[in-house]
């Protein structure tokens, strides 16, 4: 769990707020059970699945899993997965502390997927350095994009870009923020 640690010690220093994607721990949680191939388990990864689907109140979701602890405190792997989770609470509980956090990192996915779709292009960079200086103005090109094609409860951010949502109030804001409030 040393990642954990690291993630931890950053989000203090930086204000990071982090949300461990929910899609992804359960998909970890169902592996190691084999619910798909072995029906063992199943009932007790359903009660636990529910867990993540409580998205409105934190007070619920801490409820259900002192519930589900009190429950399956027996059974040695059960225990060791609830442990996980409490040990994990900080980063699985964000988005439902914060306003418009998403439980599941779709989005970064789809960033990356499409980073690497840019790259295929590429043989290679002369250094670490040109490397560096194309993401770097990627990202920025990224961020400072005015989004077009938002549908649904995300209709009001077309015409804005993402930096002007992301940047830390507290923080000391670059010219170019400046540019695009």
């Amino acid at each position: 769990m040393r990642w954990l640690r690291t993630y931890h010690i950053c989000c203090k220093i930086l204000h990071v707020r982090v949300q461990l994607c929910l899609n992804h721990i359960k998909e970890g949680i169902r592996r190691l059970l084999k619910v798909r191939s072995d029906a063992t388990h199943k009932s007790f990864f359903t009660r636990l699945a529910f867990a993540f689907t409580l998205k409105y109140k934190l007070a619920d979701y801490h409820s259900y899993i002192r519930k589900l602890i009190r429950l399956h405190s027996a059974h040695l792997i059960y225990s060791a997965i609830l442990f996980e989770i409490v040990k994990k609470d900080e980063y699985l509980t964000t988005h439902l502390k914060y306003h418009h956090c998403p439980s599941t990192n779709n989005l970064i996915e789809a960033f990356n997927s499409h980073i690497e779709a840019r790259l295929k292009l590429f043989r290679g960079f002369q250094s670490q350095l040109s490397a560096e200086i194309w993401l770097n103005a990627y990202v920025m090109n990224r961020r400072l994009s005015k989004f077009t094609d938002c549908t649904d409860k995300f209709k009001h951010l077309n015409g804005s870009v993402s930096l002007a949502y992301t940047a830390m109030d507290e923080a000391i804001k670059v010219s170019l923020l400046k540019k695009v409030k």
